[in-house]
């Protein structure tokens, strides 16, 4: 398959498929967060009542923008860092030099996909103590 070649502003081009678009850095700072937050505060206004109804009793915290702002960075770089391990066509030099990725290791990739299914049953039970009771007590 013949992957789109997409120009990098210090020259050359990207030969990977479009998924290394919001798969850096970069965009993570410049492109998926800003998104992510205007995302979660268009869900706050929006389907607030909703989601209440789903999870009686929740209680509905409302976080700043910045707070907002530095949860979805966080998310985003784990995500990254787990994608690391399993993509071959991630740039971390877009949108300015292609980096390839050589982190692409399957011994490192089931070891994160296991601790993530390890660690399943600790987080829910940690929300449930921390939540009184409910792990979907609070409710960004």
């Amino acid at each position: 398959m013949d992957y789109p070649q997409i120009p990098l502003l210090f020259g050359g081009f990207a030969r990977q498929g479009l998924h290394m678009i919001t798969h850096n850095p970069f965009s993570i700072f410049f492109l998926v967060a800003p998104a992510m937050v205007l995302l979660t505060k268009l869900v706050e206004l929006t389907a607030r009542g909703f989601l209440i109804e789903i999870f009686s009793g929740a209680q509905w915290i409302k976080y700043s923008w910045k707070q907002t702002y530095l949860s979805v960075l966080f998310g985003a770089f784990l995500h990254l860092g787990w994608d690391l391990t399993m993509h071959y066509n991630i740039n971390l030099g877009f949108p300015f030099v292609d980096i390839p990725n050589s982190l692409v290791n399957f011994q490192a990739f089931s070891t994160v996909l296991q601790v993530s299914f390890i660690m399943i049953l600790p987080a829910y039970f940690i929300g449930k103590r921390l939540n009184g009771g409910s792990p979907f007590k609070k409710l960004p």
